[in-house]
């Protein structure tokens, strides 16, 4: 009798188990490398639904999002379609650039974006068509009308450099807006 009962179980057992493996996941959330598809389209790689994330010392720094990602190795540069940025600063605070087109030059560093640039953050919003990051002068700038915006304040020019080493901003040609203690 204890035979019977011990190979029922284990029957038991073994049935569950095949359904468990065997049995097509329902609940199951799928990865962004599950929408992760490679295409043709005249690149070395082509990435749908491109996505990267940086870590430093295991905490997320920042994360890269495409629609699209065009990898040239050879000429070690990268073409982005509708590309998003996330970064996390250490303070918690994030910010979040977004563009239509975005060309990373993997050799210098450099970076530019282009097409409806907003960049913005719990208080302010930047708006400009192209900007770009040279990486051996640490700078951000744009040679196109910037608009910058935020409760307390509207700028407007039509050059804007950011110096990154030393933390300064300069607005140069037409800068027009207005400063407001009350908001």
């Amino acid at each position: 009798m204890k035979i019977k009962i011990f190979i029922i179980l284990i029957l038991i057992l073994l049935i569950a188990g095949l359904i468990f493996f065997f049995q097509k996941p329902q609940d199951i959330k799928h990865n962004v490398i599950d929408k992760t598809q490679v295409v043709d389209s005249g690149a070395t790689v082509t990435i749908k639904n491109f996505k990267q994330i940086s870590r430093n010392k295991g905490k997320v720094t920042g994360i890269l999002k495409a629609e699209l990602a065009l990898i040239f190795p050879q000429k070690q540069k990268v073409k982005l379609v509708n590309p998003e940025l996330t970064y996390f600063h250490k303070n918690g605070e994030k910010v979040i650039v977004k563009s239509s087109k975005g060309f990373i030059n993997m050799a210098s560093k450099d970076v530019r974006i282009s097409g409806g640039v907003t960049i913005k953050n719990s208080m302010y919003t930047f708006k400009t068509q192209v900007l770009k990051y040279d990486k051996s002068k640490n700078i951000l700038y744009s040679n196109g009308e910037v608009e910058i915006d935020s409760d307390s304040l509207k700028l407007k020019s039509k050059k804007l450099f950011v110096n990154l080493s030393n933390n300064t901003v300069e607005f140069k040609g037409d800068v027009k807006g207005y400063f407001s203690e009350n908001y």
